[in-house]
This record gives structure tokens, C-alpha cells and sequence, in this order.
């Protein structure tokens, strides 16, 4: 497992084709419009991350586990290309951003292991835990099966 990466669109460089990230990023609104997805789709990441209460948060605000890193590019491909009703998204694309949601949701419950940030945040630790009671057993010389 690897850290947690910093997020943003210029990630999909990476995800995907160039030629067609070019049309998609020419065909939508501007660069505002494609950050304030990422950081919808970040929010969304860190959101199922926190709700899992299993790993901490990072204190980069952009930050997302590294085994996270496809699944928020396809939830922001998703975002882009439904923005553009002339671009349809691909059989491949509608499954990896399904399998996505369904990550998150399985991160959310608490059931995917993540890796820790190298700079959790202090305000978000895992909860400690609590005996919710127990019973004062005195010790005796007969109890202790001749220790």
C-alpha cells in the first residue's frame, strides 16, 4: 500500500488519454469548473475516509489515499463528461465510476484496508477505545492454578 497523494484534475493526464482529456477540458466551462469537481470529488474521498473511522485524516487538505487515486478519476471523469450531454461516457467509464461508488461505500463501512497519512490531522484521530465495563475478580492463591 502506498501514502496518500495530493488529488487534483491534472491527475486525469495521467488516467487517461491526453486527446481525449483535450476535447473534454475544451468542450466544458474553464479550468474553474474542472478544480471545483476535484475538490467535489475529493470531498466525496476524504468523506467515505472519515465516515470509516479506521484511518485518520490527512492534513493536506487535498490529499487521498493513494489506493483511492483511480477510483476519484473516474468519479471526476464522470462529473466532466456528464456536464457535456455531446459526450457520452463509455461502457468502461460507467463501470469504473460504478465500482468507484462502490469502494467508497465499502471504505465508508469500514471494510478496505487504507494506508495512513504521513501527517495525520489532530483534529480527526481514531476514536479510542472504551471498556464498557467489567468486574473486579479479587485474586487468590486458588485461582491462580499454582503459579
Amino acid at each position: 500500500m502506498g501514502a496518500w497523494l495530493r488529488f487534483s484534475a491534472d491527475d486525469l493526464r495521467t488516467h487517461m488519454s491526453s486527446e481525449l482529456l483535450q476535447g473534454i477540458l475544451e468542450a466544458s466551462d474553464g479550468a474553474g469548473h474542472v478544480n471545483r469537481l476535484a475538490q467535489s470529488v475529493i470531498s466525496q474521498v476524504r468523506s467515505a475516509v472519515r465516515s470509516g473511522k479506521k484511518v485518520p485524516q490527512s492534513a493536506t487538505a487535498d490529499a487521498i489515499p493513494e489506493e483511492l487515486w483511480s477510483d476519484a478519476c473516474a468519479l471526476l471523469l464522470e462529473k466532466l463528461q456528464g456536464r457535456l450531454p455531446a459526450l457520452r461516457l463509455s461502457a468502461d467509464q460507467v463501470r469504473a465510476a460504478d465500482v468507484a461508488r462502490q469502494k467508497l461505500r465499502s471504505v465508508a463501512r469500514g471494510e478496505v484496508a487504507l494506508t495512513m497519512p504521513s501527517d495525520p490531522a489532530p483534529g480527526h484521530m481514531i476514536a479510542p477505545v472504551r471498556c464498557l465495563g467489567f468486574r473486579r475478580k479479587r485474586v487468590k492463591s486458588s485461582s491462580l492454578g499454582g503459579l
